[in-house]
């Protein structure tokens, strides 16, 4: 009976320790993420490639260490080499994610926009939306509007409790980024977090 009591109070603690552990976990990723992108810019300026007031007379996109750069001829990096758009579906933007943590961290997995696909385009995405795609095993959620193709909104679901939530907001267009916990567990709108850019 001791035991029992003790379990029942203890095993909260635990789960709120282990959803602390991975709310650091993703917000370590986000923050390596961020810093590669500000040294990516560094590179590609000292390199001698700024930023086109001009797009039309912009050439072939940057490239370092095979990541290139977005599709204004900035210095931000992109998974893609596509001149059209910077980044056009959930895809691009993991992939985007995957090189600028160069960790095994983030395996290689196939999005969908849809529940249990990781991904939505929508304006806005419900809380079951989020745990569906946590039960089917995505460790980032990607929110990306039809209309914005150049952002990727990104929300590490493994193991944290959706209250605390690591997010990374990046437009690789104008290199703009937004980090932090958010409590996600009523869902979001895309103008809700547009405001959180800095």
């Amino acid at each position: 009976m001791i035991l029992a009591v003790l379990a029942i109070t203890a095993l909260p603690k635990f789960i709120n320790l282990n959803s602390d552990a991975a709310t650091s976990v993703g917000s370590g990723i986000f923050s390596n993420a961020q810093t590669t992108i500000d040294v990516y810019k560094g590179t590609c300026l000292a390199r001698g490639r700024d930023i086109y007031e001009d797009r039309s007379t912009a050439s072939n996109n940057f490239n370092i260490d095979g990541i290139e750069s977005s599709f204004s001829a900035s210095c931000y990096p992109v998974s893609t080499s596509r001149n059209s758009r910077a980044i056009s579906n959930a895809r691009q933007c993991y992939s985007t994610l995957q090189d600028l943590v160069s960790t095994d961290t983030l395996p290689n997995i196939t999005y969908r926009w849809n529940a249990t696909g990781g991904s939505s385009n929508s304006t806005s995405v419900t809380s079951s939306y989020f745990q569906s795609s946590q039960e089917a095993g995505y460790k980032v959620f990607i929110h990306q509007a039809r209309t914005f193709h150049s952002y990727c909104h990104f929300y590490y679901l493994d193991g944290v409790d959706l209250t605390k939530t690591p997010y990374l907001l990046y437009d690789a267009d104008n290199g703009v980024k937004a980090s932090g916990v958010m409590d996600i567990s009523n869902g979001i709108t895309w103008s809700d977090n547009l405001t959180l850019y800095n």
